[in-house]
């Protein structure tokens, strides 16, 4: 899908779908131990490890192939669909380019808000860490308000930002991305420091591309103007 973004877009706008999220597929092939799980798909990944297994499933989004399916598809929204089409990843931008915190887990400072309660009732840290390590009880047996504030909680939230390599910490994005979801976080800085998320590139390569357009628009509602008067301001694509 990464090389039709466009097709996908205009596909989904069709269907009549004007809430859209693009969610990208990255999975690292089973270490021993996700083997010995009966796991077809690696465990979430130790942010401090050095020796992280960065081996994707062939079927992984390059970072490259998904930077570039963004912006073909905000280069399409941008000029057409501001205000009618609403893309979560672009309004959660414009949240940061609007000095405000980003709302979406991926790219907050912070998480650990993000639980998910299987069916028989235990508590998880997120939907993308639903294994041992990271069951937090079940609701049937304590209240789920003492299992979400538990200290075991509170440092898988405080993790994403305090293990932040520091190519991150010094990084013009970081006020947008945060390091992104720590799921994503097995690659390696050039330097050699674990905790870069593979993503890295694919934001990147987004997020430069979008920074003019999204100063416009940030002007725009300062001056409680509507964001669909960028729309005017644009050239059509040649």
């Amino acid at each position: 899908n990464a090389k039709h973004a466009v097709e996908i877009y205009n596909f989904l706008k069709s269907t009549g779908s004007t809430f859209l999220q693009f969610i990208p597929i990255v999975e690292r092939k089973p270490d021993d131990e996700a083997a010995r799980m009966g796991l077809k798909l690696a465990l979430p990944p130790d942010l401090a490890a050095d020796d992280t297994d960065n081996r994707v499933m062939p079927w992984t989004v390059q970072p490259e192939q998904y930077g570039q399916f963004l912006i073909d598809i905000f280069e399409e929204w941008v000029r057409r669909d501001v205000g009618t089409v609403f893309v979560q990843i672009f309004d959660v931008m414009l949240n940061a380019w609007m000095g405000m915190p980003p709302p979406l887990c991926v790219f907050a400072e912070k998480c650990g808000n993000a639980l998910i309660i299987e069916y028989n009732g235990d508590l998880y840290s997120c939907d993308h860490f639903v294994y041992p390590e990271y069951n937090l009880g079940n609701i049937m047996e304590e209240p789920i308000t003492e299992l979400a504030r538990q200290d075991k909680q509170l440092q898988f939230g405080s993790d994403k930002l305090d293990k932040l390599p520091k190519q991150c910490l010094s990084c013009d994005v970081r006020f947008a991305c945060n390091g992104d979801c720590p799921k994503h976080r097995f690659a390696h800085t050039a330097d050699g420091e674990p905790g870069l998320s593979w993503l890295c590139g694919a934001y990147k390569m987004f997020l430069h591309h979008i920074d003019p357009y999204m100063q416009t628009m940030a002007k725009l509602l300062r001056e409680q103007r509507p964001c669909a008067d960028i729309m005017d301001m644009i050239p059509p694509k040649s």
